[in-house]
């Protein structure tokens, strides 16, 4: 399934209104026609994904279902086949023990008469948004954000989206909307309420020697690699890169004895592009180039259509530039064609030191400053915006650790990386995808990401433990030049531990003002350049974010765009 809406019949006024107003913003971001049920209490809207029209849905017809979001995985089983096993178990009370097996990233949303009930992949790593009362749950965001009678702007997570590309946590940038929180169960009646069951974030470093330690997370990877090629055989597509870790899949895929059908983004001269290349000539891969940044000069009222459909597509806000060429929506689709599976990389830095700190406990102050502040401060209208973006982040930390801390234990940090950054950065990737077809992130499944948290830092520096993986699972892979300058047939040489053993060691401080000093030299703002007078003039205004930003002293493009997709949502929402 590839989206859905609910709204209360007893919590929202005018909800067929309000129903309707979903449908439209379904239908203009590519989505066919619903499935609509209905119960006592609430109407419910399910959606196929985008192309296929792919619904998994069991409607038994006496008012009782179930259906499934995203990718969830059961045995060797996907999607409707999944749901059907999980049905035999729903009649026989077994539904929360069979969850507890299930993989993939996802939502199961099981409805009765008079109530539903929104189960979550233990990491949560599916985005679903909500009202504070629980009147109106959607994978929508927009569809949300469009039935509320007014919209206030989330001033901490502006910042937030305009510093780090997402809204980090709960928070979206609307005040009204939030994202279902981490081990959120959403029980839907005529009295909802939500129940919590974080997943265990503090586990033991174990002392076992890093060869042990290695085969334990290459059997991991490779039985769940295995499962994928069960249900999905050769019908799977992957990105390859020059980093670490499409290597490590496409290592774990060959080890199994199938190749993905592989692609690589980026134009000709970039080194993802030049890297992936050499590696498929030498091993004798096809490899298809996707240039996703065309030259692009569309006339005003092109660009102004291009802008709004990329605005439904992407859901109002997401890391994807809502200026962009559509090439991005293409390249999807085509990565899923044909109900392919798309394996995705993401989330594999819980195998390597992703925050570039040294072992040892690290005030939460300091980890917001060395890992958060990439921004220049004279941006901000108001000197205040930054303590609130910086507690708002603590915050979000403390909820995350059940309770504020001053200071962090080096495992807390690596947990704060799975159940926090990536939750927030791909669990936006993840609802987008979901849309068009079934994606998988390996790293992020939950037996990986709790044996990662069990790995000791020393092991994780450097990219060390990931190459020993890619070595373990395809030495010749391992073999070819990377990104970073050499291959993966041994540890990184010393020129870049000791590289790299220096960054750990920066103090917190002087981390968050590397950004600045790196932006010293540049000149103008992006304002100024013909991409930027064409948003520009696009918007009409920025009227909204002025209140937040000086765009004079915007340098950046990433943020002058970001700043740009929320002057365009708040106009489109007439947010207060």
């Amino acid at each position: 399934m590839g989206g859905f809406f609910y709204i209360s019949k007893h919590l929202c006024a005018d909800a067929e209104r309000k129903l309707a107003t979903s449908r439209t913003n379904f239908r203009e971001a590519g989505f066919g026609a619903p499935v609509a049920l209905s119960g006592a209490s609430y109407a419910l809207d399910f959606y196929g994904k985008i192309g296929s029209g792919i619904i998994n849905l069991i409607d038994t017809g006496d008012g009782s279902f179930l259906a499934s979001i995203g990718t969830l995985i059961l045995d060797d089983a996907v999607g409707q086949d999944a749901l059907r096993k999980l049905q035999e178990a729903r009649r026989a009370g077994r539904l929360a023990t069979e969850l507890g097996r299930c993989l993939g990233q996802y939502a199961l949303i099981a409805g009765e008469r008079s109530a539903v009930t929104i189960y979550r992949d233990i990491n949560s790593s599916y985005e679903i948004f909500r009202t504070a009362d629980l009147g109106i749950v959607s994978s929508s965001f927009l569809a949300v954000a469009t039935a509320l009678p007014r919209c206030s702007i989330n001033r901490a997570s502006v910042l937030e989206y305009v510093f780090n590309g997402v809204t980090l946590g709960t928070g979206t940038p609307v005040q009204e909307v939030q994202k279902a929180g981490l081990g959120e169960t959403l029980h839907l009646s005529h009295a909802p309420f939500a129940t919590r069951t974080c997943p265990i974030l503090s586990l033991p470093v174990s002392n076992e020697p890093v060869e042990a330690l290695t085969e334990q997370v290459f059997d991991a990877l490779s039985d769940h690699t295995r499962r994928l090629i069960r249900i999905f055989g050769g019908n799977t597509t992957l990105a390859l890169s020059g980093g670490y870790d499409t290597r490590l899949l496409l290592a774990l895929f060959r080890h199994a004895g199938t190749i993905p059908r592989l692609f690589v983004y980026g134009d000709g001269g970039s080194q993802d592009v030049l890297i992936a290349s050499d590696i498929a000539r030498a091993e004798g891969l096809p490899l298809e180039v996707v240039d996703k940044h065309l030259p692009l000069q569309p006339s005003p009222e092109d660009f102004a259509k291009m802008v709004r459909r990329n605005f439904h597509i992407y859901d109002g806000f997401s890391q994807i530039w809502i200026f962009r060429h559509e090439r991005e929506h293409e390249a999807r689709a085509a990565r899923h064609a044909g109900g392919a599976l798309n394996v995705h990389g993401g989330a594999g830095e819980v195998l390597r030191n992703f925050f570039g700190l040294p072992d040892r406990p690290i005030a939460t102050n300091h980890l917001i400053a060395a890992f958060f502040s990439q921004f220049d401060r004279r941006m901000c209208r108001n000197p205040a915006d930054v303590q609130l973006y910086e507690a708002s982040i603590a915050g979000k930390i403390a909820d995350i650790l059940g309770r504020e801390q001053r200071v962090l234990l080096r495992q807390q940090v690596e947990a704060i990386y799975p159940h926090l950054r990536c939750r927030s950065w791909f669990g936006r990737d993840n609802s987008i995808n979901g849309r068009v077809g079934y994606s998988n992130l390996p790293f992020y499944e939950s037996r990986i990401v709790d044996l990662s948290l069990r790995i000791p830092i020393g092991y994780k520096n450097y990219g060390s433990f990931q190459s020993r993986l890619i070595r373990r699972a395809d030495p010749a892979l391992a073999k070819h030049p990377s990104q970073y300058g050499h291959s993966f047939e041994a540890d990184a040489p010393f020129r870049q531990r000791a590289a790299s053993w220096l960054g750990y060691q920066r103090p917190a401080l002087l981390r968050r003002n590397m950004y600045r000093l790196r932006r010293l030299r540049k000149v103008g703002t992006p304002g100024e350049t013909a991409f930027g007078a064409q948003v520009l003039g696009l918007l009409g205004s920025t009227e909204i974010m002025s209140r937040y930003f000086d765009m004079t002293a915007v340098t950046d493009t990433e943020h002058f765009v970001r700043i740009c997709a929320l002057e365009y949502l708040y106009q489109f929402l007439s947010a207060e």
